[in-house]
């Protein structure tokens, strides 16, 4: 694929110690037989599951989003649901999910659909949905092609309920859906809803920060959790690289050994979308609480519905040069923490466009 093929790349060519990224689950899943294979630390910006001990995964974790959305189909007398989602790895995480979590709370999935992200229609599938008569839908979809089933379940009338993911928190996704989207429930980070976190809550003034930050550069609406989760892996970095750096030296095995066993030992590390606590065992950091955005104790998610609703100085001397390599990343958008991330004495490699495998 051409994520494995720029990981590489920039491992072999450019001495990347650490990756971030891709963007998109299936290319988060391919890299990581190359993060094992070189022993180099891959820190995607993808929700996956953890197939070996140098790969980490920022976003929060599917089964978490899906037992909020669990939660609010059961408070809400869903008994049936009629899943539909992307055929590739992503639908697979979702539907996995909801099987795995629906049937125990008396949920029963009556329909596994699929659809490529490139398909322009998906009525044929959502006919066969509509057609068990289900008390709500549950897309596993994200970006911009999520909006298809929804787009297509409002040209039928359909008036029950509508899930989904956490891949579809962004402007895009609303402009492409439009009132089609009106009433769907999605879960999303507390980066989607910084403002009415208590002003105690530790990730309020970071979040807000960056959204401020990004929203100046891009505009007013621009900032999402996306961007969000890659700001966040490089706050990881912040944090581990000092620690790594008293073991060993940048450009070595020992170095990137030294990195990943680091960042297994991050605590309390305040991101802009959670605060994260890693371990040999956890290579996400969150866990599950209680969905809400007040309160005590730590939000990690929220559940929004659609349409109604620190910076830790880097300790390298400047020969030392860290190489971090972003796969999958809109250099465009991502430009701002870029240059941060290059006054603070490290190297960004290369940043490569991915496209979807």
């Amino acid at each position: 694929s051409v994520a494995v093929k720029n990981m590489r790349k920039m491992i072999q060519e450019d001495k990347a110690d650490v990756i971030i990224g891709t963007i998109f689950p299936p290319g988060c899943l391919a890299m990581s037989d190359v993060a094992l294979e070189t022993k180099t630390a891959a820190l995607c910006a993808a929700p996956i599951p953890i197939r070996n001990p140098w790969v980490f995964s920022v976003p929060h974790p599917v089964t978490i989003m899906v037992e909020g959305i669990v939660g609010h189909m059961k408070a809400n007398n869903v008994k049936t649901v009629a899943f539909i989602g992307h055929s590739d790895a992503w639908g697979d995480q979702t539907y996995d999910a909801i099987m795995k979590l629906g049937p125990p709370a008396g949920i029963k999935v009556l329909t596994n659909e699929r659809y490529a992200r490139t398909d322009t229609s998906v009525s044929a599938q959502i006919l066969k949905m509509l057609a068990t008569s289900p008390d709500a839908v549950f897309c596993g979809c994200t970006g911009t092609p999520g909006a298809l089933p929804s787009l297509a379940l409002a040209e039928r009338g359909y008036k029950g309920r509508v899930y989904h993911t956490h891949g579809v928190i962004n402007r895009d996704f609303l402009r492409v859906g439009g009132k089609s989207l009106e009433g769907i429930i999605a879960p999303a980070s507390p980066f989607a809803v910084a403002d009415q976190l208590q002003d105690s809550h530790p990730i309020k003034k970071p979040a807000l920060a960056y959204k401020a930050s990004y929203e100046a550069r891009f505009g007013a609406g621009s900032a999402n959790p996306f961007g969000a989760y890659t700001y966040d892996a490089y706050v990881w970095l912040n944090a581990a690289i000092p620690v790594a750096l008293k073991r060993a030296k940048p450009g070595t095995v020992e170095f990137r050994t030294a990195l990943r066993d680091a960042l297994e030992s991050l605590k309390d590390v305040a991101g802009v979308n959670a605060v994260y606590n890693l371990s040999p065992g956890n290579h996400n950091g969150t866990v599950a609480t209680p969905c809400a955005t007040d309160g005590d104790g730590e939000v990690t998610f929220a559940l929004l519905g659609i349409a109604r609703q620190q910076r830790v100085d880097h300790a390298a001397q400047p020969s030392e040069e860290i190489g971090i390599a972003g796969i999958g990343l809109d250099i465009s958008r991502n430009g701002r923490i870029v240059a941060g991330m290059r006054a603070q004495g490290i190297v960004i490699m290369g940043i490569a466009q991915e496209a979807h495998i």
